[in-house]
C-alpha cells in the first residue's frame, strides 16, 4: 500500500481556503510527485468558493493546473474539499472532480476538511483522508486524523497545526486566491499563491 507524506505548505493552503470562506464549499487540486514506494503531496491549487459547478470552467481551470505541475515537475495528485457545514461528505461536486483525476492516477486521494476541528485556540489536524476502492471513495484511517491503517498518511512537519492555527489567528489566511478570483482579477496568483508560501516558509 503506498504512503502520503503531506507537505506544510499543502495543509496550510488548505485550511487557509476553508478559513477564509468558511460558509461556503471550497476546493480545489492537490499536486504531488512519486516518492519512492510512495507520493509526497508538495503543494495545492484552490479552485472554486462560489462557481462550483461551472463545468466549462473547471475544465479551463484543470488544464492550465496541468501545464502548471509539469512546468514544476509534479503531477495531479488529488483533491481537497471543505463544506460548508460539518458533514465531511464529497458529495456529487466532490466525486465529479475526484473521479475525472482518478481515471489518470489510480493512487489518486482526497482530503476533506473537518470544520470541527478548525480551531485557533486548541488547533487539531483537521484533514481526513480518502482513497479510492472497490469503485468509490472511502475513508483512510491514518495518521492525519489518529488512525492506523494499511494506508499511511503523515504530515512532514506536524507542527504546521499549530503554526496554521496562529497564522489564521494574524489573518494570514486572507493571502491565499483561487480560480474565482482569479476569473475577476487576473492579476491574482492562484496556481503558486507565492505570498502565501513565504508567510508559510518564514
Amino acid at each position: 500500500m503506498p504512503t502520503y507524506n503531506v507537505a506544510s505548505a499543502v495543509y496550510s493552503k488548505i485550511i487557509f481556503h476553508a478559513a477564509r470562506y468558511p460558509h461556503q464549499l471550497v476546493n480545489g487540486v492537490i499536486l504531488g510527485k512519486k516518492s519512492g514506494s510512495g507520493y509526497t503531496l508538495v503543494d495545492v491549487v484552490p479552485l472554486f468558493h462560489q462557481w462550483t459547478n461551472l463545468e466549462p470552467m473547471l475544465e479551463v481551470a484543470l488544464r492550465q493546473i496541468e501545464i502548471y505541475s509539469e512546468q514544476n515537475g509534479t503531477a495531479i495528485l488529488g483533491y481537497y474539499q471543505a463544506n460548508s457545514g460539518q458533514d465531511k461528505e464529497l458529495g456529487p461536486v466532490g466525486n465529479k472532480i475526484a473521479n475525472k483525476i482518478v481515471e489518470f492516477e489510480k493512487d489518486a486521494v482526497v482530503l476533506m476538511v473537518d470544520n470541527t476541528k478548525l480551531s485557533i485556540a486548541t488547533p487539531q489536524v483537521a484533514l481526513s483522508s480518502y482513497t479510492y476502492q472497490e469503485k468509490q471513495w472511502r475513508h483512510v484511517k491514518s495518521g492525519l486524523d489518529g488512525g492506523d491503517g494499511p494506508i499511511s498518511f503523515k504530515l512532514e512537519a506536524p507542527e504546521i497545526v499549530q503554526k496554521t492555527a496562529q497564522l489564521i489567528g494574524q489573518r494570514s489566511h486572507l493571502l491565499i486566491s483561487d480560480f474565482d478570483e482569479h476569473l475577476e482579477d487576473v492579476s491574482k496568483d492562484w496556481l503558486g499563491n507565492g505570498e502565501v508560501n513565504n508567510v508559510i516558509k518564514a
